[in-house]
């Protein structure tokens, strides 16, 4: 009977000695393990989350910095990316007109936005501005012969009314001998004209 006494407490001994093996989804993060599977923790750059994969370590996969990409994403916190504004403009941020730039952290950015003044009250402001009620240019400033300019009720210049076309003389005395047109573009005219050097306008194809 003594004998069998002994047998048993050496069998307790050796069971509460033996050091139990942790294993990846036992639920404890074990000395070799960054995280259980359920476990998350947020991202440093964005609202998404940092997932435990299932070797018990850490996928930092959602957190990879999206800026940049063209596309505008939400829910990392991004307002626009790149040119991608979305339905944005100075505007809708409360400015008078113009459109925001994107920065560099996909937040808008509204220094390009007029913040005073608007298209058609009588103030031209070369910033966003090609004409209002004052006309800044001539057709002869836009590269054309003759014409007049005028403003367009979104505060550009049209340019309809500007001629290419100029006629040669007033006279059935003038003599053309040749005409040619530059590497700038501007017509070189060789010929005899009773007229002044400048001619007259000539309206037409």
């Amino acid at each position: 009977m003594k004998s069998v006494w002994i047998f048993l407490v050496v069998m307790i001994v050796a069971c509460t000695s033996a050091k139990v093996q942790d294993y990846c989804g036992d639920g404890v993060v074990g000395e070799h393990e960054e995280c259980e599977i359920s476990d998350t923790k947020p991202c440093e750059n964005n609202s998404k989350l940092v997932t435990c994969s299932r070797y018990c370590t850490w996928n930092y996969s959602n957190c990879s910095d999206n800026c940049g990409d063209g596309i505008i994403q939400e829910q990392d916190g991004e307002e626009c990316d790149g040119s991608e504004l979305g339905e944005t403009t100075c505007a809708t941020l409360g400015y008078s007109r113009g459109l925001p730039a994107c920065g560099s952290d996909c937040k808008f950015d509204t220094s390009t936005c007029e913040d005073a003044g608007s298209c058609g009250d009588g103030i031209f402001q070369p910033d966003w501005e090609e004409c209002d009620s004052v006309l800044p240019v001539e057709c002869a400033d836009l590269g054309y012969f003759t014409g007049t300019a005028t403003c367009n009720e979104d505060c550009t210049v049209d340019n309809s009314a500007c001629n290419h076309v100029y006629q040669w003389g007033c006279s059935s005395s003038n003599i053309l001998f040749s005409n040619t047109v530059d590497s700038e573009g501007n017509l070189i005219v060789v010929g005899i004209t009773q007229c002044g050097f400048d001619g007259q306008d000539s309206y037409g194809d």
